[in-house]
């Protein structure tokens, strides 16, 4: 507005020159000064409080400006914070899916190992019940040693080489296939006793009784058999090479293919060895 004042003093002398040209009566042209005067100043108050208007705006402007500038550079750290913040959340997840794969792993081991414990404590059990069913047997096997009672037992395939078992209870036994080598037999009693294959070489059987006992291929070679009764007892495919059977009781024996001690066999002897000893 301050730009517009010459043109106004222009326009107000040329009105001036104007009102001279037309008459003397100038009482008109002075009001209208005074008005444009009036106006002028007011115009000029205007102005000055437009300026102080403006100044104040773009005090504020500037402030704005500043405050825009400071949260411009707010935001480009929040958004350095952010993306680092991402990279880290990036990292994290991976963290934690590698985290999740391990517990996974974990339960699966855990299960496994879960199932492991079943599965020793199932044998613990079935171990400590058979402990209980040897114990019981350990027992009995002390009560029969006590009482040289073996009756009845199953001996099959039992090592037994030069055990001593001398008037030993063993009837009824199953002895088939047993290592009785050397063993002393004297006076047992081997009634009903099963002896099928037993290794019975050199065996010590004076005065022992062996009445229908079962001797299906077992070898007798060399053993003592002095005095024994084999009334009834099984011979078959027996081996009595140089074993001593004087005073045997061979009654009602049965023989098969027996090699006698004198080394002939049975079946060639009338189906007999008592005459072959």
């Amino acid at each position: 507005m301050q730009k517009n004042r010459p043109a106004l003093l222009a326009i107000l002398m040329m009105t001036a020159a104007l009102a001279g040209c037309v008459g003397e009566d100038t009482s008109d042209l002075d009001a209208q000064i005074e008005d444009l005067g009036t106006q002028n100043a007011e115009l000029n108050q205007t102005i000055a409080e437009r300026d102080v208007a403006i100044s104040e705006l773009e005090a504020t402007v500037s402030g704005h400006e500043s405050n825009i500038a400071g949260l411009e550079a707010a935001i480009a750290l929040m958004e350095e914070q952010r993306d680092s913040l991402l990279a880290q959340l990036s990292d994290s997840q991976d963290f934690a899916n590698q985290t999740i794969a391990l517990a996974e792993a974990m339960n699966e081991t855990i299960a496994g190992l879960h199932a492991m414990l079943w599965e020793n404590a199932t044998l613990v059990q079935q171990l400590q019940s058979d402990l209980v069913v040897q114990q019981d047997l350990v027992s009995e096997w002390i009560l029969r040693a006590i009482h040289n009672d073996f009756s009845n037992t199953d001996l099959s395939g039992a090592d037994l080489s030069g055990a001593e078992l001398s008037v030993a209870d063993l009837s009824g036994a199953d002895l088939s296939g047993a290592h009785l080598y050397g063993a002393d037999l004297s006076g047992a009693y081997l009634y009903g006793a099963d002896l099928s294959g037993a290794d019975l070489r050199n065996a010590d059987l004076r005065g022992a009784n062996l009445n229908y006992a079962e001797l299906y291929g077992a070898d007798l070679s060399g053993a003592d058999l002095s005095n024994a009764l084999l009334r009834d007892a099984r011979l078959y495919l027996v081996d009595l090479s140089g074993a001593d059977l004087s005073g045997a009781d061979l009654g009602r024996t049965y023989w098969s293919s027996t090699t006698c001690p004198d080394g002939t066999n049975s079946d060639d002897n009338g189906d007999t060895c008592a005459n072959n000893l």
